[in-house]
């Protein structure tokens, strides 16, 4: 892919967080951290970023934004690299796409041919100020899971009608971070209030994917026992439920599958 790329997270970007990152950023825990696990997260990243197959300009703009102090820029960095991961981690054959426009993150060709768009989900300003946003000490749902429902109906047509003027299924992988040492059971909300929504999801989206990421200890992980596959019974293209055999897998409200190893709770990245 050209020359390599200078290592990202050196000493220059390490005075600059000490010196210039704002109170909230998510650099600060990570550098007071870093012989409890924040030095595991940055060199997971370098090696996640090193191999990742981009053309310079794509390149270019993911270092800039897995570099940013700001929380949004760098979890959309992190999820696209943790994703591509985890499709590794079972032997998928991905190819990112760097052309130009609106498109989606990568061309899935191996266990099926499909389109993957991938988004975040963090912790909204509303969702930290709103009164609301806690009821009775328990977390209120409804906002993140419109949210995500907006994402697909509207932030996300170009990506998804990319797929589908290809005559190709499409997915959307949410990953979400907000529940990161929150200990919610967000999951459970979000299946039972898609799963009655199941008909307004757009034909050119063949699968929805909740996936909860957390950071333990510098570990990137994702919790398979609280991510799932949601099939769009009303999608154009339809993808097979053998392309997911790790995660459990819905449609028409109905498990369809469970998961290859049910009684596996996590899967590490690296």
């Amino acid at each position: 892919m050209g020359r390599r790329f200078k290592l990202i997270f050196d000493g220059k970007w390490f005075l600059s967080a000490k010196g210039k990152s704002p109170q909230d950023s998510w650099a600060r825990p990570v550098i007071e951290t870093l012989d409890e696990g924040g030095l595991e997260y940055l060199n997971t990243l370098r090696l996640w970023f090193d191999k990742f197959p981009l053309n310079q300009k794509r390149k270019k703009d993911l270092k800039n934004k897995i570099q940013s102090f700001k929380i949004d820029e760098h979890l959309g960095a992190v999820n696209e690299l943790s994703w591509y991961a985890f499709m590794t981690l079972f032997n998928w054959d991905v190819d990112p796409i760097s052309e130009r426009g609106k498109h989606p993150d990568f061309y899935i060709k191996k266990p099926s041919k499909f389109y993957c768009e991938v988004t975040t989900l963090n912790i909204s300003a509303s969702d930290k100020s709103a009164p609301c946003s806690r009821i009775g000490g328990l977390i209120n749902h409804e906002q993140p899971i419109n949210r995500i429902l907006r994402k697909v109906l509207d932030e996300k047509f170009s990506q998804l009608n990319y797929g589908f003027i290809r005559k190709k299924p499409s997915i959307m992988v949410v990953l979400d971070y907000s529940t990161d040492s929150i200990g919610t059971q967000r999951c459970h909300a979000f299946a039972k209030s898609l799963l009655k929504n199941l008909n307004l999801l757009p034909v050119s989206l063949s699968a929805l994917l909740y996936v909860e990421k957390y950071v333990d200890k510098g570990k990137i992980k994702i919790n398979s026992q609280k991510s799932s596959v949601y099939h769009n019974p009303n999608a154009k293209f339809k993808l097979p439920l053998s392309a997911f055999k790790m995660l459990p897998q819905f449609s028409c409200s109905l498990l369809e599958r469970l998961p290859k190893n049910p009684k596996r709770i996590e899967y590490e990245l690296k």
